[in-house]
């Protein structure tokens, strides 16, 4: 595919969007949490993978097949239908020198079983996750950084490629435009991979409709109607807007935030409705993103970006930061496409983080608190996830373990505040662990 984005109406263009419309309609849909937050394997095994066994496996005989365990990788699994001669045998050549498809020929059946369940757990492919590793951080293109096994691999290879293309960001923004045009050039790349093979389906339930088109700006308004006292949505984008995290939550954000409420002014950069569409059970929090979109949003994305990036490279931290915050909460309010805008604009963000500030940041749930917080107090959170988030230098590896360590800190103060009694109780909570706090976006 080249470097540029194809014009509408390109057959290169058209390519692409028929093999991924073709994609969507014929792959698996995926009926895991929209967030990612299972830990479960989603790295997928291929042929040229040089796979690696740890030097400590354990294969011996269980009820229903073999139990692998290993101290080193901290995990045992039971892979059924498969005995302890063929597992042995299997294990023996995983040493880093035969290929998976070399292995899959000494017995492909109890391979695929050994797959299925000890890939990602006690069974790895290092050089593979290395590779693509060394082109973006898993911790940057997740929303909560956990084992690189968890990544789905054709997601991970396209942010690679989206990576590589933002390396020629400072020439695309320089009008609307081109800005645009560029933009709608990642997201093909996001979605089908620098090449146009690669093909990825977003979490978005649109994507199980088969209604997302890689480059396709997404222009329809979105049409309500009042009716028997409820608002109606008839047609048109929304995105959920319902209030996460519990309602102790909700009412420390809304604290940690105090005097922050007011709005960057300007645009219209769409709102938050309480309704209902025929299909759903009961009226919630949806957004609805301005529509038209018009080159004044686009300039005032360009604005923000350019100013951002002048003030970090003028070491004036503070305003960089603000100015970022808000090219990303105007991004995720226009919504320009149908799916896969967070993973678009965080791969700006984190570029820019990377180049003035060392590291990016993982997704969280930024894009969530985009829609429903103001201007300032969307800056303040953004900032917040800096101070918990940003962890330059180190390993890759030394960075991962830090980053899933404070993740799991973060999920069990989340846990406790769900089931907190009161705010007074809650408060404490968080008040008693102040940098675990900041990871979940409060300071109180």
């Amino acid at each position: 595919m080249s470097r540029e984005l194809m014009g509408e109406g390109s057959t290169e263009l058209a390519e692409v969007r028929r093999r991924y419309a073709e994609f969507l309609r014929t792959s698996r849909e995926a009926i895991e949490n929209p967030y990612y937050a299972e830990e479960a394997v989603r790295f997928e095994v291929r042929d040229g993978d040089l796979l690696v066994a740890p030097a400590d496996l354990r294969v011996r005989s269980s009820a229903c097949g073999v139990l692998l365990s290993s101290e080193r990788a901290r995990a045992q699994v039971e892979v059924c239908g498969v005995d302890e001669v063929q597992a042995k045998r299997l294990v023996e050549h995983m040493d880093g020198e035969h290929d998976a498809a070399a292995i899959r020929r000494e017995g492909a059946d109890a391979f695929e079983k050994l797959r299925e369940r000890a890939f990602g757990v006690v069974l790895f492919a290092p050089l593979a996750v290395a590779e693509l590793e060394r082109r973006v951080s898993a911790c940057e293109i997740v929303r909560y950084p956990g084992s690189p096994y968890e990544v789905v691999r054709s997601y991970w290879a396209n942010m690679g490629d989206v990576a590589e293309r933002l390396q020629s960001l400072d020439d695309h923004v320089r009008d609307a435009r081109m800005l645009r045009e560029f933009t709608r050039g990642l997201h093909v790349v996001a979605l089908a991979g620098g090449g146009g093979q690669s093909l990825y389906r977003p979490r978005s339930p649109i994507s199980r409709r088969g209604g997302v088109v890689p480059g396709e700006l997404l222009e329809e308004a979105p049409v309500l109607e009042e009716r028997d006292g409820e608002v109606r949505f008839v047609s048109g984008p929304r995105v959920g807007a319902n209030p996460i995290g519990g309602a102790v939550y909700q009412e420390l954000l809304a604290e940690s935030l105090a005097g922050n409420d007011g709005d960057d002014g300007g645009l219209h950069w769409g709102r938050v409705v309480v309704a209902r569409a025929a299909s759903d059970d009961a009226s919630a929090a949806w957004f609805c993103p301005p529509r038209p979109m018009t080159e004044a949003h686009w300039d005032a994305l360009g604005r923000e970006l350019l100013g951002a990036t002048a003030a970090l490279s003028g070491a004036r931290r503070d305003e960089g930061v603000r100015l970022l915050a808000r090219f990303h909460r105007h991004f995720v309010r226009l919504h320009p496409f149908q799916a896969g805008n967070q993973s678009v604009v965080m791969s700006v963000v984190n570029h820019v983080l990377r180049r003035h500030l060392g590291a990016g940041i993982p997704h969280l749930v930024l894009d969530h608190l985009a829609l429903g917080l103001p201007g300032r107090a969307y800056e303040r959170v953004f900032s917040l996830a800096l101070d918990g988030w940003l962890l330059p230098g180190g390993s890759a590896r030394d960075r991962t373990l830090e980053l899933v360590a404070r993740k799991r800190a973060t999920y069990r103060l989340l846990d406790e505040l769900s089931v907190a009694p009161s705010i007074e109780a809650g408060r404490e909570l968080a008040k008693a662990n102040p940098s675990v706090a900041r990871c979940a976006l409060l300071e109180l």
